[in-house]
């Protein structure tokens, strides 16, 4: 087994809709009636929007993507597969998008997640990422955290 690498890929990829499918069935299984606010595949193909994909042996086994705003980007669509957790992965695409924004001139970073994803939690918490309010173009509910990191 290689160690895994990352890079900038196209998100239209079947091993990319496979990741996606995995995705929501776990969250359906943690949020019943299917409320999530998963991004589509088409939503990750724009100009404002860089896409990586983590490979490990040549099979997608992660992704992440960055949304560059005015003065800030988002952080949407981590994802590690089933098989692939608790091996850092995910560390590897947050390190990657924060290098990635600071080369760029993005000085903040911010995200939306699921309150019943502790995983995820504790790795954005771990990246020193906060608790702040609603932003963009989300409603304060009760199902989402949403996190800020000034690089």
């Amino acid at each position: 087994m290689t160690e895994p690498t990352i890079a900038i890929e196209s998100p239209d990829q079947s091993e990319v809709q496979a990741m996606f499918d995995e995705a929501r069935a776990l969250y359906l299984t943690m949020y019943p009636g299917g409320r999530s606010r998963l991004p589509q595949i088409v939503d990750l193909q724009q100009p404002d929007t860089t896409f990586w994909i983590v490979r490990e042996d040549g099979k997608a086994i992660g992704c992440g993507a960055l949304t560059r705003n005015d003065g800030w980007g988002e952080i949407k669509r981590m994802y590690v597969t089933a098989s692939a957790r608790r091996r850092n992965v995910g560390s590897l695409i947050l390190d990657t998008i924060e290098e990635y924004a600071s080369a760029n001139g993005i000085p903040i970073l911010r995200l939306e997640t699921g309150e019943r994803q502790s995983a995820a939690i504790s790795l954005y918490r771990s990246h020193g990422y906060k608790p702040r309010g609603p932003f963009g173009g989300y409603a304060d509910d009760h199902i989402s955290l949403f996190m800020e990191k000034r690089l």
